[in-house]
Order: structure tokens, then sequence, then C-alpha cells
């Protein structure tokens, strides 16, 4: 199936996993273990979105997550 004919919820534009090591928007770049959570995160919102699930609150706690995130990255990086 294409990305064009999918459909997603309300701030999902992409079931697409993050790679490690991957430089975020703001240059952040996370730990592991982040973006394992995130991956895994991902994949529930898909998950019960494909059931016919309400994933609003699923997908507040993902964007609530990945701010957490990239703040914490950005924090650590000054640290250096």
């Amino acid at each position: 199936m294409s990305v064009a004919s999918q459909s997603f919820p309300p701030g999902i534009c992409s079931w697409d996993h993050m790679p490690y090591g991957f430089p975020r928007w703001n240059g952040t770049v996370w730990a592991e273990a982040w973006v394992d959570r995130y991956n895994r995160q991902i994949d529930l919102i898909r998950r019960r979105f494909e059931d016919g699930w309400h994933v609003d609150d699923l997908v507040e706690d993902w964007y609530r997550m990945l701010t957490h995130f990239d703040l914490l990255a950005k924090e650590l990086g000054t640290r250096d």
C-alpha cells in the first residue's frame, strides 16, 4: 500500500520507524533506548488505529515523549 493511499490519525504522517543515530529537526540525536521507545509507541498507535480505536490520547502522549526526549538530548549535549 502506498503512503498516499494510507490513512493516518491526526498528528501522524508516517508509520516509519526512526533509525538509530538519526538527527532530529533540531539537531539532537537520541539514545538508542529512546529510539526503541519511539518505535514501540508508533507501532502501538498504528495497531490501535487500524483496529478502530480512538488514538488521540496516544498521539498526544507520543508528542509529549518526543518533546521530552528532544529537550533532554539538548541538555545532555550542552554538558559535553
